[in-house]
């Protein structure tokens, strides 16, 4: 395909960068470099997928790059991610922006300020079924949004970077943005109170927590809970749920890992259809529309209100108590 936009791949330390490589190829960009601190991975992502490996980020050719997916473990996303906002080059980050609040709203200011194309979060905003709910949610026959419900399950490897709170910001922040992402959408950015429950309930060897519920008060009188389960073993990501009650409807929808069901029992997982009910092909569509038209469709407050909610859920369950947006928003 010619004139092909040329993507760049920061980082190979979640299977994002697998999936979404042959999706940016459907929507005309070609994954043309590679960057990651294991030699091993980027030779073969690189004869998997023909991406010419980057060796740090001093040599990346940044004439020739017209966008960015930062997919390293997530205490490195801002300082990788940071010089292509500085350039000016659209750029997506893996979920969640950073463990520490702090450098990730600095990070969408910077992108904001500088009317930079910057997109960051879960696939699940992007569902098809939960972009749906929450178009829905917005119509006049549907009322205002009162009370809405996300539950994701997710398993989890204790010891595992994702899992720690250095690393990731611990389970509360890692998991629980599928969930905080939806409510946003529903509710909008303006977050007034937070509270936390956690625990290890079934797996001591966690470092964070196995489980999470986090109950969102938003300034305009709407609540969100969302309930972040990684406690069930063997653990599948299935029927992720999404139910919200509005002044005149309720609707709700689910995620399965595939169209095709057993019999009277469960979905049968299926790789192409998850990429497209699970929201891949979408938020991949949607970057690739923004490094193409250098557009912003989602504001740059709804990532910022993502990372505020989870910030204020890890210190509410720290501390035991619910944390007011003014604790952390001075």
């Amino acid at each position: 395909m010619k004139n092909m936009k040329k993507l760049m791949i920061v980082g190979l330390d979640l299977s994002h960068p697998y999936a979404f490589t042959p999706l940016f190829r459907q929507e005309g960009i070609e994954v043309a470099y590679i960057l990651d601190s294991d030699g091993k991975r980027v030779q073969d992502f690189a004869e998997k997928f023909g991406a010419k490996p980057v060796g740090s980020i001093e040599e990346v050719p940044w004439t020739e790059v017209d966008g960015v997916f930062v997919a390293t473990i997530t205490c490195d996303h801002v300082r990788f991610a940071r010089p292509f906002v500085e350039r000016g080059i659209p750029t997506f980050v893996d979920k969640t922006i950073s463990p520490v609040f702090n450098e990730a709203k600095a990070l969408i200011d910077l992108a904001k300020a500088n009317n930079v194309p910057f997109l960051s979060g879960s696939a699940r905003r992007f569902s098809p079924a939960f972009a749906s709910l929450a178009k829905e949610c917005k119509t006049e026959g549907f009322g205002k949004p009162l009370i809405a419900s996300r539950f994701e399950p997710h398993g989890i490897s204790p010891g595992h970077w994702q899992e720690r709170r250095e690393t990731s910001g611990g389970f509360i922040k890692n998991f629980g943005v599928h969930c905080v992402d939806n409510l946003v959408q529903v509710f909008g950015s303006d977050v007034k109170q937070v509270n936390c429950l956690s625990g290890k309930f079934l797996n001591q060897n966690a470092e964070s927590e196995d489980s999470a519920v986090i109950t969102i008060q938003f300034e305009g009188g709407g609540v969100g809970i969302a309930e972040v389960l990684g406690a069930q073993s063997p653990c599948k990501a299935t029927q992720p749920h999404f139910r919200v009650h509005g002044g005149k409807q309720s609707y709700e929808a689910y995620v399965d890992e595939g169209f095709v069901r057993e019999f009277r029992g469960k979905p049968v997982y299926d790789p192409a259809s998850y990429d497209f009910v699970s929201g891949y092909q979408q938020i991949v569509k949607c970057f690739s529309a923004m490094v193409k038209e250098r557009t912003q469709p989602i504001p740059y407050e709804h990532f910022l209100a993502t990372e505020l909610v989870l910030e204020m859920a890890r210190r509410s369950a720290d501390e035991g108590r619910p944390i007011f947006v003014t604790e952390v928003l001075s």
